[in-house]
C-alpha cells in the first residue's frame, strides 16, 4: 500500500468534528429506508466506499479464508477497539473490512429498489 492508502485507511477510525460516529462506523451503517431518498443515500454509500480506490489492491496472497475472517471483526469492532491493534493488523482489518463494504454497500443499494 502507498502512503496515501495508508492514511487513508487510519483516517476511516477517525471521528470527524460535529458527529459521533468514526467515518468507518458511518460506512458500515447500511440505508434502511425503501424510498427515493433511500435509494440516492444507498448508491453515495456505494460510490463512497469505491471512492476509497482500495478495490484494485492486490490480497491475492492471503488466503481468502483469512482476508473474510479479518472483514468479518472489521465490520463488528469499534473504532476504538481497532486502533489499538498492531499496525499492520490494524491495516490488513481495515482494507479487509473495505473490500468486503465494497461488496455489501452494492448489494444493499439493489436491496433499496423494492
Amino acid at each position: 500500500m502507498s502512503a496515501d492508502q495508508v492514511r487513508l485507511l487510519e483516517g476511516l477510525l477517525d471521528v470527524p468534528d460535529g458527529s459521533r460516529f468514526s467515518q468507518l462506523e458511518r460506512l458500515r451503517t447500511p440505508v434502511t429506508r425503501t424510498s427515493g431518498t433511500g435509494i440516492f443515500r444507498a448508491l453515495q454509500r456505494v460510490g463512497e466506499v469505491a471512492g476509497l480506490g482500495l478495490g484494485a489492491l492486490d490480497v491475492g496472497v492471503v488466503p481468502r479464508r483469512r482476508v473474510w475472517e479479518l472483514a468479518r471483526y472489521g465490520l463488528e469492532a469499534k473504532a476504538p477497539t481497532l486502533r489499538r491493534h498492531p499496525y499492520a493488523r490494524k491495516l490488513a482489518t481495515l482494507l479487509a473490512t473495505v473490500r468486503a463494504l465494497e461488496a455489501r454497500s452494492v448489494d444493499d443499494a439493489l436491496d433499496r429498489r423494492g
